[in-house]
């Protein structure tokens, strides 16, 4: 697979002028806060693969029903449960290389994280295609379905085999290379990344429109704060016990 690493957080606009999403029919773009992870859905995972993740599914939209409005369409409603948490054969992408990088930086700071960049040739016709027809994998552009959804620039790739990790291959005629490019952010460059994700407006808050995005992002930004005065403080002391020629 071919790849990049980031050496400074502007690097990642070098990479992303090269992938661009041209509104899905170009990149998509997955983060994963540890670049070791495969690029599995959920439903592939060893601790939920059993094979019957449509009867899940199923299961769960009977019950569904009780606590909001679903859509008609098996496609939709499945991006639905996606959307609250269901494990599915649907993996998470978005159309913003941006959004994915936050998911990439957003956690485990002891580790590289990874952002994805994938070139689908296969497409979902939510009107046409059975869930239980699908044989290979696939992307599916959803429609305006919710609003964080709408707020991450949400796609997925639906996977028949859950199990089996996404890999590279080539890309159709008359475009030439891999349709898999992974961008490995250093666990160094985490937090900088972030403060620059921040000043463009891509944070909690951002992608996460509702009470818990608003409440975590500003435990985020307190806490951030907290550190940033805790560093200076150290520093100022590290700098009295030096003494005026750094001897101590």
């Amino acid at each position: 697979m071919k790849e990049y690493r980031i050496e400074d957080p502007l690097d990642l606009h070098k990479v992303f002028r090269v992938y661009r999403s041209h509104g899905g029919f170009g990149w998509l773009f997955r983060g994963q806060a540890d670049a070791g992870w495969a690029l599995l859905p959920k439903a592939g995972r060893v601790e939920f693969n059993n094979g019957r993740d449509l009867g899940r599914f199923n299961a769960w939209r009977e019950l569904a029903v009780a606590y909001t409005s679903l859509p008609d369409n098996d496609w939709e409603c499945l991006a639905i449960a996606q959307h609250y948490g269901l494990v599915t054969r649907l993996l998470d992408w978005s159309l913003n290389p941006l959004v994915a990088t936050f998911f990439a930086i957003a956690e485990r700071n002891e580790v590289d994280g990874a952002v994805y960049c994938y070139s689908s040739d296969v497409f979902i016709d939510r009107k046409m295609l059975p869930l239980d027809q699908l044989d290979q994998v696939a992307c599916f552009l959803p429609r305006a379905i919710n609003e964080r959804l709408n707020r991450q620039a949400g796609v997925f790739t639906a996977h028949p085999e859950p199990a089996t990790p996404l890999t590279e291959s080539e890309l159709a005629p008359p475009r030439s290379g891999q349709n898999l490019v992974r961008v490995v952010i250093p666990s160094r460059a985490k937090s900088e990344v972030r403060d620059m994700l921040t000043d463009y407006g891509v944070h909690l808050n951002g992608i996460f429109p509702d009470l818990d995005g608003l409440s975590r992002h500003i435990n985020w930004q307190t806490a951030r704060s907290l550190a940033r005065k805790r560093d200076r403080a150290a520093g100022a002391t590290d700098h009295q016990e030096e003494g005026p020629c750094g001897a101590r």
